[in-house]
């Protein structure tokens, strides 16, 4: 179990999810944290907490800055990655995600901290076209639909699992769409402005989503848990992308998406796309498989974190309509940081 005076170090603690569980962390009492950060990064999003965490620069793809830091902590919660569905970040997303998450592990092995705890996502558990409910056992299948993204987090999961097969106390969270406050369009915040332009297509699949906080106490919940070496999907409900943007158009006085990206409808919006991308010589934005996806009603089993946490989800209805409202005012300030479970 970590205790309230070990020193746990935070990566990705800028990002929106890193900085609420940063919060969670500090209102339970955990004070001796150490936050990453790059000597570009920004702040702002931070602002609540910036004074009440120890800062460091270390870089995550310097072999020695990690083993390094390591020295000086007792438990690692490894939350950064790189988030890119572009073809062409291929090995970006090998060396930022598996590569990074390789020599955290490594170096948490040789100093023998007392708990890895890694953020993952449900793209790491594979994708499927016959509907059926993915749990914490799916066995992952090679297959066209899995981004490099979910890849690259499955081949990091792989490396905590060996970890743990090597005496680290580890615990994995694959949580679904996460929804929040933060810097709007950026992570999974560009829902936000993509769903204002009013659009009046959607996608014919669906999803998990979760509040950001249920991911953060889904954190606190398993550093108090002593050798867990589990994983828990963490996601609320599943939706369909329609429900889920027409909940937004709502409350954004729009009217909601009424045409469905059939099959030919998706093949002729990848044509529109990749002529402006070639026109305006930016880099491919989307794939075929990408839009494919989108058309799957991707569903999860959440009941392991429900009896082995015993996390009590917020309404993902709720959360949407409040972060919604939030992002109508431009306002970008945390969410009540307040235990729900």
């Amino acid at each position: 179990m970590v205790e309230k005076k070990d020193r746990i170090w935070l990566t990705g603690s800028t990002g929106l999810l890193g900085s609420y569980i940063a919060r969670y962390l500090l209102k339970s009492g955990y004070t001796n944290l150490v936050c990453n950060k790059r000597s570009t990064s920004d702040l702002s999003q931070v602002s609540d907490f910036v004074e009440e965490v120890e800062w460091v620069e270390i870089d995550l793809t310097s072999y020695y800055d990690i083993y390094d830091h390591m020295k000086q902590v007792d438990c690692v919660i490894h939350a950064a990655a790189l988030v890119s569905f572009n073809p062409q970040d291929k090995e970006r997303l090998d060396e930022h995600n598996v590569e990074v998450t390789s020599t955290i592990v490594n170096a948490a092995i040789e100093e023998n901290i007392k708990k890895l705890v890694y953020i993952s996502s449900v793209a790491a558990l594979g994708k499927r076209e016959d509907g059926q409910v993915i749990s914490e056992s799916h066995e992952w299948k090679d297959s066209p639909l899995n981004s490099h993204y979910g890849i690259s987090k499955y081949k990091s999961e792989l490396e905590v699992w060996r970890g743990g097969q090597e005496g680290l106390d580890i615990a994995i969270l694959n949580p679904s769409y996460i929804l929040g406050t933060g810097r709007w369009g950026s992570s999974s915040l560009r829902l936000y402005p993509d769903v204002a332009r009013g659009n009046r297509y959607y996608p014919e699949g669906g999803n998990g989503f979760v509040d950001v906080r249920d991911v953060a106490e889904a954190v606190i919940k398993v550093i108090l848990k002593d050798k867990s070496q589990e994983n828990f999907i963490v996601s609320a409900e599943n939706l369909s992308y329609l429900e889920v943007m027409k909940v937004m158009c709502k409350t954004m006085d729009l009217d909601p998406p009424s045409v469905a990206l059939t099959p030919f409808r998706r093949k002729v919006y990848y044509f529109i796309r990749r002529m402006k991308d070639i026109v305006t010589l930016k880099s491919p934005t989307i794939t075929q498989s990408a839009l494919k996806n989108l058309s799957i009603p991707a569903r999860y089993n959440n009941q392991k974190s429900l009896d082995d946490l015993s996390l009590k989800y917020r309404d993902v209805r709720e959360t949407l309509m409040e972060t919604t409202h939030r992002f109508n005012s431009h306002d970008e300030s945390p969410l009540p940081i307040d235990f729900h479970s």
